[in-house]
């Protein structure tokens, strides 16, 4: 089968579920002809050969409700490319202010001294490794360790830092642990679970039937993620350190006084790029 891109663009509209994005499209027209995003738009009036059956597949999955990015098995955060799959969550441009708060945090810090660094309930790796690299962009020495309790999660968080040459220590970690043994660190960064259980089922498709419902669930109110990590891996926080969470949409609040209550100070709430307060730091 061959087809100019606009061409294609046109049929892929027409054939994917109503409410479509047209990044969507984009992304699957690149796929499917073997374009790179960057040649998107200057390449619309060219053709090229595509494979039927494969563009068959992509449009009957997206049409069940499976994400794009796992059909598609990558997906770019900030300025870096990821592999993605069902093992982890999917990169969203929500978390990019916990990247942006970290950086913020952390540059007080001695650049000749070495910054100690937990990804906790890390994933795919997506932003521990994110801000390893902008923080060796800005010229810090880093030492990155990447923790979950998903096997799988690990498996994939390995890949992604060997595909983006990340130097990481990958260790499992319970976050609801009570005594845990991982070591100390300038900062902590957690984008745990923080789905309210009984909201679950009330989830997008694409959402509650496709990405791993052990990165989703926060308990009965959301909340039991930051409650043990606030209070239990607060000693593993140097003093002067920082606690940095990913939350949801509505539970800045209740995660300020959460860390509140277990005795950090400085606490501050940084808004995403949506303006929802999404990530709430504090300092030890």
């Amino acid at each position: 089968m061959v087809t100019t891109l606009e061409s294609l663009r046109t049929l892929l509209a027409s054939r994917l579920p109503e409410g479509t994005s047209a990044l969507e499209i984009k992304e699957l027209c690149c796929h499917a002809a073997g374009v790179e995003r960057s040649r998107y738009l200057s390449s619309l009036k060219e053709s090229f050969e595509i494979d039927p059956r494969e563009l068959e597949d992509c449009i009957a999955r997206m049409s069940q409700g499976e994400p794009i990015a796992y059909i598609l098995g990558q997906w770019d955060f900030m300025d870096y490319t990821f592999t993605v799959d069902r093992r982890a969550l999917i990169p969203r441009d929500d978390s990019v202010a916990v990247i942006y708060t970290a950086v913020e945090c952390l540059r007080i810090s001695d650049r000749s001294k070495t910054i100690r660094l937990l990804d906790l309930c890390c994933g795919s790796g997506v932003l521990g490794i994110s801000l390893a690299l902008k923080l060796r962009d800005a010229g810090f020495k880093c030492e990155l360790t990447l923790a979950d309790i998903s096997d799988e999660a690990l498996s994939l968080t390995a890949e992604n830092a060997r595909k983006l040459e990340v130097e990481a220590r990958i260790v499992k970690v319970d976050a609801l642990s009570n005594e845990p043994d991982v070591g100390s660190f300038e900062a902590i960064i957690c984008n745990p679970p923080y789905i309210r259980r009984g909201d679950i089922e009330g989830l997008d498709p694409s959402v509650r039937d496709y990405e791993p419902m052990l990165a989703l669930d926060g308990g009965p109110d959301g909340l039991i993620f930051y409650r043990a990590v606030s209070e239990n891996f607060k000693k593993c926080i140097s003093r002067g350190g920082f606690l940095i969470f990913e939350v949801g949409y509505d539970q800045s609040r209740e995660v300020c006084d959460i860390v509140r209550g277990c005795g950090y100070g400085d606490v501050g709430v940084r808004k995403d790029l949506s303006g929802i307060e999404r990530v709430v730091w504090a300092r030890r």
